[in-house]
């Protein structure tokens, strides 16, 4: 889930595979290298986004309860979900920060 819909570049951290993220100066990244004492690079690929409110569009769907962990990026998510929020009304929601 996005803020919009569409393609994203998305990177993955070289060392562990275990960090990866949407954006490219993601702290972790050179903290690894640093700590594994590697040059490891990054690589990108291109990844389909959707918003929450398209895929409920599509689906059907009527969420009763919305839970968000996405380490950092709910907003972007959020504004990706106004007319859930606004018309919808889940029951409730968790967001893990």
């Amino acid at each position: 889930m996005w803020r919009s819909d569409g393609p994203v570049e998305f990177w993955i951290e070289g060392v562990s595979g275990q960090n990866n993220s949407l954006d490219k100066n993601y702290k972790n990244f050179e903290q690894n290298r640093e700590n594994a004492f590697s040059d490891a690079l990054m690589e990108s690929v291109t990844v389909e986004m959707m918003q929450l409110d398209t895929f409920l569009e599509e689906t059907g769907l009527r969420p009763a309860l919305l839970k968000i962990d996405v380490e950092g990026a709910e907003h972007h998510v959020l504004l990706g979900s106004s007319h859930c929020l606004a018309n919808i009304r889940p029951l409730g929601s968790y967001r893990e920060f």
